[in-house]
Formats: C-alpha cells, structure tokens, sequence
C-alpha cells in the first residue's frame, strides 16, 4: 500500500454472510521519536533530526469487517514499537526505554440509492497515541518540518511568515534532571468524511473533508521548545497543532476507460508556536526574521486519466 510500497503478511479470514477479519504484520508505518540529537540550528531549515533505534517487532494490525448490501462497516487497531536511541551521541550515554504506541479506529460506507445510483457516504474516525502513521498519512515522511503536507510544513515565506508542525510518533530528553527519561508519546486523532453523488452516468460529483488534531504533553512541548527556541518555558511555545480541510471533485465520464476530473480543495493549519518569531536561513531561498502564523490555501488540480490496459 501506499506509493512506495508497504510490506505486509496478512491473514483473513470470512465468517459468512459478509463479515470477516483480518491480522496483518507490517513493515511499521513510521518509527521516528525526536530525542536531544536534534539542535537548534537545523530546527527551521532540515527539520528536527530523528533519534530512532530500530524497531524489535512488526507493527501488528487488526480489524473486524462487515460488508453488506447497505454497504461496509469496519473496526480496527494495532500496536506499534516506538524506538528510541540514546541520550547523547554514543550508547555511552545510555537511553530511554523502547514504548508500545497503539492507535484504534473504525470506518463505514453507507449505500444511498435512494437519493442517485451509486450514491454512497463514507466516513472514518482514528486515534493513536505512539503510532502517528495511522491516523496521519503524512506521517510517513517522520519527524519533518519540509515543505508540503498536512503535517509539518513551511508557507507563505516570501510574505514574512510561516506556519508548520512537529509529526513524530513520540519525543524525550537527554535523561538529566528536568528532561524526560522516557518516550512521551505523541497523541494523533482525525477524522474524514465524504459524499460522492452521481447526476447520471456521465457526471458524478463528491464533497469531504477532513480534520486533523496533534497533539504533545507538558515534558515533550517543553523538550521541544528547548529545541526550537533555547528554553523549555518560552511563552508561546506550543507545539499542539490542528489541520483540516474541505474540498468537491467533479467527474465527467467520457467512456469506459477514460475519465476528466477537477478537485477544488481549501486547507487551514493551525500552526504550532502561534506568534513567536524566529530567523530562517536559505528555507525555500528565504533568509531573516519570519511570523510563525496560520495558514491557508486554495488548490485546483485537473486530472484526465486512460486506461489503456486490460
């Protein structure tokens, strides 16, 4: 799954009349932790630097299934190994413990033919704690503040602000007094919903959206804040961020095989460290003091697609 490909060994198993289950061992989805490795100078520019270890077991998923005339029904989770890796430079210096992040979620797909064939209206709804992968697909690129995504991200520099957030699946400190000796994990939940209406069957349209919410504890914010800004209890620092977005794609069905579409999309992030400025260096070829602030964007993307196989 996914564009590059994820490793997975599955099994399921059908019990009759539409319902089934399925256990799954996974390559894991993400397994990045910030610790004390990370500094201050490439905090704005390349992101935090990740302290991961490696991970002792698959990540390990599981869902009961219900598929039906209605439509689909599912309830799943899982458990993730979160792998930190030392306090200082050198397993010298010692480390935290390995945590279990876990994330549980559940997702249906209702039929409405009564309002246009093919009509259906799907949701999902997922939270983690420790496995930030499975409730935010951005989540993939770790412990990031790069350009693009629903997770970390600059914007909007060239008008003297930016927005971003931390996606990690949990942060700790360098295990001396006052700093974390454990793995404080990251706390992850969202929620999508869509509807997709057919006028007839040339043209069909669908309107969603999603939500987003990341969120960190007391220790972690201020772990991260000595990261970002020199001090655990800089006022403003806060690194809770929330991100949503609503969008309506168009589709016009010009035969079998070949299909125009449009999507409109509106995007709103919530910025952690709202107000604090701070100096970038060569990010996106601009340098100076910059506004952390929230963002917005509109984004149009046309699609003409063939399938020229089978």
């Amino acid at each position: 799954t996914g564009d590059g490909g994820q490793t997975v060994t599955a099994y399921t198993a059908q019990f009759g009349n539409g319902l089934s289950a399925t256990l799954s061992l996974e390559a894991p989805r993400t397994t990045n932790v910030i610790g004390p490795g990370s500094s201050l100078s490439n905090f704005w520019t390349t992101g935090p630097s990740t302290q991961s270890g490696a991970t002792r077991y698959p990540d390990i998923v599981a869902n009961v299934r219900m598929d039906a005339s209605w439509g689909a029904a599912q309830i799943m989770g899982g458990i993730h190994d979160v792998a930190p890796l030392y306090y200082g430079a050198t397993n010298a210096t010692g480390g935290p413990s390995y945590a279990t992040g876990f994330f549980v979620g559940a997702g249906i797909k209702l039929n409405a033919p009564m309002i246009g064939p093919g009509d259906y209206f799907s949701a999902q709804v997922n939270y983690a704690q420790g496995a930030t992968g499975y409730a935010d697909d951005g989540a993939t690129n770790g412990a990031t503040v790069a350009t693009g995504g629903a997770g970390g991200y600059y914007s909007n520099l060239t008008a003297s602000s930016f927005g971003f957030g931390v996606i990690t699946d949990g942060v700790y400190g360098s295990g001396v007094a006052g700093t974390s000796t454990s793995v404080d994990l990251t706390t992850v939940w969202g929620v999508n919903a869509a509807y997709e209406h057919h006028w007839n069957k040339r043209w069909q349209t669908s309107l969603y959206g999603a939500y987003l919410s990341t969120s960190y504890n007391a220790t972690a914010n201020g772990e991260l804040c000595v990261l970002q800004t020199g001090s655990a209890t800089t006022a403003g620092c806060d690194n809770n961020w929330q991100y949503w977005a609503a969008g309506s794609r168009t589709q016009f069905n010009v035969d079998s095989q070949t299909y125009i579409g449009l999507d409109v999309i509106y995007t709103n992030l919530k910025t952690a460290n709202a107000g604090l400025v701070t100096t970038v260096s060569g990010v996106q070829g601009q340098t100076g003091a910059r506004t952390i602030s929230d963002q917005s964007a509109w984004i149009a993307e046309f699609r003409f697609h063939r399938n020229f196989y089978p």
